[in-house]
């Protein structure tokens, strides 16, 4: 008996080769990731055409387009909270009024 434990025990922490190590980790993955997919389904979630998941409940808005892709998106001025301006009359560094600030005083 003590000679089967062993050997099972010496078959499991053998080195093993990174061949087989890579087949393992990619069964796990795809078994983790069968999963979700089934749990996310249950939940009511749906993958649109592209491949994205929606949540449930979640409807496009009617006549709204998504935004281009945030590498085209103009870029954002975090000084102001306002994308940058290209041709501002603004000297650099200095803030434009929103209409949220408080009216100069007279």
């Amino acid at each position: 008996m003590r000679r089967e434990i062993e050997a099972e025990l010496e078959m499991r922490y053998r080195p093993r080769a990174l061949e087989e190590v890579h087949a393992s980790i990619l069964t796990k993955l795809e078994a983790i990731e069968s999963r979700r997919t089934d749990e996310q389904l249950a939940a009511g979630w749906t993958k649109s055409p592209d491949g994205h998941w929606v949540p449930p409940g979640y409807a496009p808005i009617p006549g709204w387009t998504p935004p281009p892709d945030a590498a085209m998106a103009p870029p954002y001025d975090e000084a102001d909270g306002d994308p940058a301006s290209t041709g501002s009359s603004a000297a650099p560094g200095s803030r434009r009024a929103h209409s949220s600030d408080p009216p100069d005083s007279v």
